[in-house]
């Protein structure tokens, strides 16, 4: 049907026709055209095609005709008329004729060509009209009433090459044709359309009759497959489907149509599909007659469809509607009752799927193998289990043996399966080959589960893979070859493990077990008779009978001649027995050697009845101090050394190692844990889940059902073990004992019950218990009793004393000794007895046990230190070392930090020549002191004794607290001003104010001393207004600077002796000023020499403007000593000239390469106008008055 075209009918001139047929039928579909369909529908993009043939009045279809393809749908008038006259002789009433006979139809889809040619005509040219007229006589005579033009002009040449002006008319003649013919099918079709709807909607009428209906419908899908739209085919198909299948499942709720009942006739073949043709003429022809059966019927439709779909290169989607259409099929035949032999419906829909699935591979590409694999799988295990519900009803299983009835009933299927193909590996072969003999049907049978099998991997479905599984383990049993059998249950037992299948692992693993059995693979079965004896889903009969299965077995295994370690079957304690929980006496898990540990284990048994165990045994791994350390070491250098990859993988693998199992418990077990400190209080408290291995497991990314269990049994050489231990259903508790016998850490880490040659293992203890037996030693630490430690008052020391493994014995001394500074004072404790020794003291300590704590209070006092100038600083802490002699440990340093109560400081102050000392004592502490009886005295460089200075106010007492200072001042006599250096030592009383009642004054002492402090250089400075008395914001002034050297023979500074020998000092003055109250105008710096006599005086002057008014303070002058690249010699005695240094180059100066400075002791430089002020009078003539008041 493909290959039909629209009939198109061509009436009038032949011989022009002819001429340009073959042009015509190349031109028509070579560009694709919009078609705009009715009702609605989407547009459509078509090429469009015709057969054209001769118009006769036969050829017209009547208005009672059903049929759309044989029937011509346009008519076209071809004419080559040279001029008007035989126009209206001939060829008008040619036309008029044709297009009444067309009229009389109701046929308005017509269309007239005038076809102009090159050919010479004879006569006299001048009484020809323009060949334009003809035309335009056509159109005045017939198309005039016509909503579009019905004619078209055609030029063809006839001489090489072809003119422009022919390929312009066959386009705009192709261009006009193409419309029109979609028009005239349009309206062919809607009115087909419209008369099948009607038909259809006629279908509750009793005289209505599917077959003809039919017949209309798969007509018009004809049409839409002849113009190349297989998709709106394929609807026509669906639609009659749908329909067919409506009326069937109606039968079961109402009386059936009369149609239906040539459906529900004995069927006496069941062929199946057959999908190699496009159309099926044989089934098509029962089906128009009225003679197909369902099978026939079903058949043919699903062909079409099949077909239409191959067409679009969609093989997928016939997989996915075929196994949908063979259930639908069944379901219909069992609902109307089709009288068919046993067995048909199976051969049916085996060589149906088997159709199918060959097509698919025939059309099937390799993009599109993934795309119909998840469908095809689905068809293999369906004709697989029809296959063999085929060798159970013929007598073709293992356990069966063919009667004489099977014999004829295989005879009366092959003779409905139609003729027997030509074809090797055809469906009806291979049918035909697999009811032949058991040994075809089992090769056939055992191919098709394979294949079933290996495309559900394909696409992932292991469930359906291991079902196809599980019943070839049952035909490999009833084949005598349970080993084969045992593959596949092992496969779907791990399956069914993985995914939680409780009831489904109970029936495999039943299977599986009496398989074993039959292989006689004892170790195996014996393991699966421990499993299902805690089957809690077996009945109790069943649960008892592999419990007796387990005791006897595993003795056979224990005193067979072959019993040795070989044949001990090792496997998980879980789920025959359940751990529970673990103690351990004593709790704190710290023992001494030959002590008992006691070790209280709970186990629920999940057995149905009692069960003697040999043997129950704990795994101890024992390791010493020296190993611990060692693994620590070890394991810090790997994780600095090991790449990250292999840090990672052996993590991975040590979790594997722990947590391999996936059996999911039936509960999660809580706990609460907590850790204490010393002092007996919390440091933690956490809910820990203790089966959290069996919880929290990582999967394999490959394949979880492959993976391979990585737990072992452990070394039991140092087990602690119970013998001959009876367990009850339920909860036990089995009580174990061991004496210590060997220094270290002692690790639980498994459990084994053994039951005769059957070990069940519990791989990982956990929470993890262990118990340490060490001969750790005492330890001793010093700390503060309560923080801070305060220096120069006494303070109380803890000594807590741990003996751990030890045992303090009556004698036994600790020597405290220490430093300088640092006492220990007697108390009143009698417990602890305490005597001075020559570098400390020694505490004697009484009896104590192990494993136990004391502590010891003493009573300490640190000695304010005394600081010089060298290492005096602002440190508010002193840090002090205590050594302890133990009788069980080499010396310890114990480090204690003292915090000053106070600091002393001293500051030197000048007045002119006069010096002044201030000593200011500054408190740091929380504490408040009373101070009293301060003094101060002095030592020069050739004295032997100190010599006291008079205070000004050190006669009467202070308080001292915190963040408050108090100062004392003394002043220094003349005869302290000739000395170089002097030698200081300040000495003050004081106590707590809290102690006020005590009479015990403490005393604190701090030296210092200093040099070069006598008066060198007096500065006063002035400022002066130029042009009236007063200073004026923002007018110049001068700043006059008056330097006088203050030089007696009492000086003996090295610095001024080196100078001495020249004759003058070179100076470097600075103006130091606030920028925002002074600007100083020109240099700010200079040098000078000043000559080295007794007064010699420099004045310097410089502008300076003040900035603001107000009270200002004068700016700051500061003196340096100027030191050149080459000093001037002693004869020279021209005076140097000032040298005015830049401000910006003041700091070059600082450094001691070439000329530099260096900068005067505290005291040598005296400035008598410090304190002194400048009253700056406002501006007149000012909008905004700045003030400044200081």
């Amino acid at each position: 049907m493909m290959n039909c075209k629209p009939i198109v009918t061509c009436h009038g001139d032949q011989e022009v026709f002819s001429s340009i047929q073959e042009e015509l039928s190349d031109r028509l579909p070579r560009d694709s055209v919009e078609w705009r369909r009715s009702y609605g529908r989407p547009p459509k993009t078509v090429n469009v095609e015709a057969t054209f043939i001769n118009f006769s009045p036969d050829t017209i279809p009547k208005e009672k005709d059903r049929a759309l393809l044989q029937q011509p749908f346009f008519h076209i008038y071809w004419t080559e008329c040279p001029d008007a006259e035989t126009y209206r002789a001939e060829v008008k009433d040619n036309i008029a004729a044709w297009l009444q006979a067309l009229k009389q139809h109701n046929i308005p889809d017509w269309f007239i060509v005038v076809v102009e040619t090159d050919k010479i005509k004879k006569g006299n040219k001048t009484k020809l009209l323009p060949r334009t007229s003809v035309i335009d006589k056509i159109r005045s005579d017939f198309c005039s009433k016509q909503s579009s033009d019905r004619c078209a002009v055609l030029f063809e040449s006839n001489l090489p090459p072809t003119a422009q002006r022919s390929v312009d008319s066959w386009q705009m003649f192709i261009a006009k044709l193409r419309p029109l013919m979609l028009a005239a099918l349009n309206r062919n079709l809607s009115k087909y359309e419209e008369m099948m709807r009607s038909q259809r909607e006629k279908r509750t009428d009793p005289r209505w009759n599917f077959h003809e209906y039919f017949m209309l419908q798969e007509e018009l899908a004809f049409v839409f497959e002849m113009l190349k739209m297989p998709e709106e085919s394929l609807v026509q198909y669906d639609e009659l489907d749908a329909l067919f299948s409506q009326f069937v499942i109606n039968t079961q709720a109402g009386e059936s149509p009369r149609w239906l009942s040539s459906f529900t006739k004995e069927c006496n073949c069941w062929d199946g599909l057959s999908l190699s043709q496009s159309v099926n003429k044989e089934k098509q022809t029962l089906v128009q007659l009225g003679k197909a059966t369902l099978l026939d019927l079903r058949n043919y439709l699903f062909s079409r469809q099949c077909a239409l779909l191959f067409g679009m290169q969609r093989p997928w989607e016939v997989a996915q509607r075929s196994l949908p259409f063979m259930h639908n099929t069944v379901h219909e035949l069992s609902i109307l009752e089709v009288p068919l032999p046993v067995g048909s419906v199976a051969c049916w829909v085996f060589l149906s799927c088997l159709e199918v699935l060959q097509m698919c591979e025939r059309f099937g590409s390799a993009s599109q193998v993934d795309a119909y694999t998840h469908y095809t799988a689905s068809l293999w295990a369906y004709a697989r289990d029809k296959l063999h519900s085929l060798g159970s009803l013929c007598g073709l299983m293992p356990d069966m043996t063919p009667t004489s009835e099977q014999l004829h009933l295989v005879v009366d299927l092959l003779s409905g399966m139609g003729k027997q193909e030509s074809e090797e590996n055809s469906p009806n072969q291979k049918l035909r080959e697999a009811l032949s003999s058991k040994e075809s049907f089992q090769k056939h049978f055992l191919e098709l589960s394979e294949l079933a099998m290996g495309t559900f991997k394909h696409i992932g479905r292991l469930r359906c893979a291991r079902r196809i599984g599980k019943d070839l383990a049952v035909f490999y049993m009833k084949n005598d070859e349970p080993h084969k059998a045992e593959l596949f249950l092992s496969d779907a037992l791990k399956t069914y493990i993985e995914e939680g299948w409780d009831l489904l692992v109970t029936d495999t693993r039943r299977e599986l077990a009496l398989c074993q059995k039959e292989v006689q693979h004892s170790a195996k079965y014996v393991k699966n008779c421990a499993l299902l004896a805690a089957d809690k889903l077996l009945p109790p009969d069943d649960r008892n009978l592999f419990c007796d299965e387990l005791i006897k077995v595993s003795k056979d295994l224990r005193d067979s001649e072959k019993g040795d370690t070989d044949e001990e079957v090792l496997m998980k304690m879980e789920p025959v027995l359940s751990f529970c929980d673990i103690e351990m006496i004593p709790q704190s898990g710290k023992v001494i050697l030959g002590q008992e540990v006691i070790l209280l284990v709970t186990l629920h048994s999940n057995l149905s009845k009692e069960i003697k165990c040999n043997k129950l045994s704990i795994s101890v791994i024992h390791s010493s101090c020296e190993d611990d350390s060692q693994s620590e070491d070890r394991v810090s250098h790997d994780s600095v050394d090991r790449p990250p990859s292999e840090k990672s993988s052996q993590s991975q693998s040590s979790l594997q190692h722990e947590f391999s199992d996936r059996v999911f418990p039936s509960m999660i077990d809580f706990r609460h844990e907590c850790d204490f400190l010393p002092d007996r209080t919390i440091q933690w408290s956490a809910v820990v889940c203790r089966n959290t291995s069996m919880l929290l497991q990582r999967q394999d990314s490959t394949s979880s059902l492959r993976r391979v269990e990585v737990w072992q049994k452990e070394d039991f050489s140092m087990a602690i073990e119970q013998l001959d231990v009876v367990l009850q259903p339920g909860v036990n508790k089995i009580e174990f004992k061991t004496e210590v016998a060997e220094r270290g850490t002692h690790t639980m880490n498994q459990l084994c019950v053994e039951i005769n040659s059957v070990q069940l293992l519990h791989p990982r203890i956990f929470p993890s218990l262990s118990y340490d037996v060490t001969t750790q030693e005492p330890v001793v630490t010093i700390s503060a009793a309560q923080e801070p430690l305060y220096a120069g008052i006494p303070q109380w020391l803890l000594v807590h004393i741990s003996t751990n493994c030890y045992i303090v014995r009556p004698g036994d001394v600790i020597n405290i000794q220490t430093p300088k500074g640092l006492a220990i004072l007697e108390t009143s404790d009698k417990q602890y007895d305490l005597k001075a020794s020559e570098t400390g003291v020694k505490l004697s300590l009484p009896e104590m046990d192990a494993n136990t704590e004391t502590d010891v209070e003493i009573k300490v006092k640190f000695d304010i230190p005394c600081h010089d100038d060298a290492d005096e600083d602002d440190a508010e802490h002193e840090e002090v070392k205590l050594q302890l002699l133990c009788p069980w440990s080499e010396r310890l340093n114990c480090p204690l930090l003292f915090q000053l109560p106070f600091q002393v400081k001293h500051q030197v102050h000048t007045a002119y020549e006069r010096k002044f000392i201030q000593i200011q004592v500054a408190g740091s502490s929380d504490l408040e002191f009373n101070l009293q009886e301060a003094t101060l005295s002095f030592k020069s460089s050739g004295d032997n004794e100190p010599t006291k200075l008079e205070g000004i106010n050190n006669k009467t007492e202070m308080q001292l607290t915190n963040n408050m200072a108090a100062s004392y001042v003394w002043m220094m006599n003349s005869a302290m001003m000739t000395a170089e250096t002097l030698d200081f030592v300040f000495d003050v009383k004081y106590r707590l104010v809290s102690e006020e009642n005590n009479n015990m004054w403490e005393r604190c002492i701090h030296s210092f001393s200093i040099q070069n402090f006598q008066t060198q250089f007096i500065i006063n400075t002035e400022v002066k207004a130029q042009t009236s008395e007063l200073c004026k914001a923002g007018s110049l002034c001068n700043l006059c600077i008056h330097i006088t050297r203050n030089f007696n023979d009492n000086n003996t500074d090295e610095n001024c002796l080196a100078e001495m020998e020249n004759n003058a000092t070179s100076i470097l003055y600075e103006v130091v000023s606030n920028s925002t109250l002074w600007a100083v105008c020109g240099k700010s710096s200079g040098v000078f020499d000043l000559p080295n006599t007794s007064k010699a005086s420099h004045d310097v002057s410089l502008e300076v403007m003040p900035l603001i008014a107000g009270f200002l303070p004068i700016p700051s002058v500061k003196l340096s000593r100027y030191i050149s690249r080459k000093t001037n010699t002693a004869g020279n005695e021209e005076e140097k000239e000032e040298d005015m240094v830049d401000s910006d180059n003041v700091n070059d100066l600082q450094s001691d390469v070439g000329p530099h400075l260096e900068p005067f002791n505290t005291g040598q430089v005296y400035v008598s106008s410090q304190t002194h002020q400048v009253h700056v009078m406002p501006d007149n003539n000012t909008s905004t008055l700045e003030v400044g008041v200081l």
